[in-house]
């Protein structure tokens, strides 16, 4: 008997903690679930999911799975997806695995993809020393970037030579 109770609580999304409209938070947020912002946060917030609203403000980094912007996110975003709708308003740096940006949505910073480089970074940063073949996808990371001339894309501008 609990134990079919309990799988059906598993199987069922959680539903995401609601910064609403009127409410004004000072502080950070960490959670595994999701969280939906339709007021302020004024500090940095780790999640799974965030999605902010057309009215939705955040002060802070995020760093999140998903995250799902309309209103304006001022702080870096480091998230596996990252959705910016026509309404965003984007001021931070953006390192993503996955990126999509409408039409109309204004991004003042720049954009990173994740990829096998940052993992070995974070390898040698946060555990025992990275692996020679961790080493060498790093160094083949570097090659590729050096043939490829650095080129940066910022905001909504065409890709740069630095």
């Amino acid at each position: 008997m609990f134990k079919a109770s309990k799988a059906k609580k598993e199987d069922t999304p959680a539903i995401p903690s609601m910064i609403g409209p009127d409410l004004h938070i000072v502080g950070a947020l960490s959670t595994e679930g999701a969280i939906r912002v339709d007021g302020v946060v004024d500090g940095d917030i780790k999640c799974a999911m965030l999605d902010v609203g057309v009215d939705g403000v955040v002060n802070g980094d995020v760093d999140a799975k998903v995250i799902r912007v309309e209103g304006a996110v001022n702080g870096v975003v480091t998230a596996g997806a990252v959705y910016l709708m026509s309404t965003a308003r984007m001021r931070g740096d953006v390192i993503h695995a996955k990126l999509s940006v409408e039409g109309g949505a204004v991004v003042e910073g720049n954009f990173r993809q994740r990829d096998a480089s940052d993992a070995s970074i974070e390898a040698r940063l946060h555990t025992a020393p990275a692996s020679d073949d961790q080493r060498a996808v790093h160094e083949a990371a570097d090659h590729r970037n050096a043939v490829a001339g650095g080129a940066v894309l910022q905001g909504p501008h065409a890709p740069q030579s630095r």
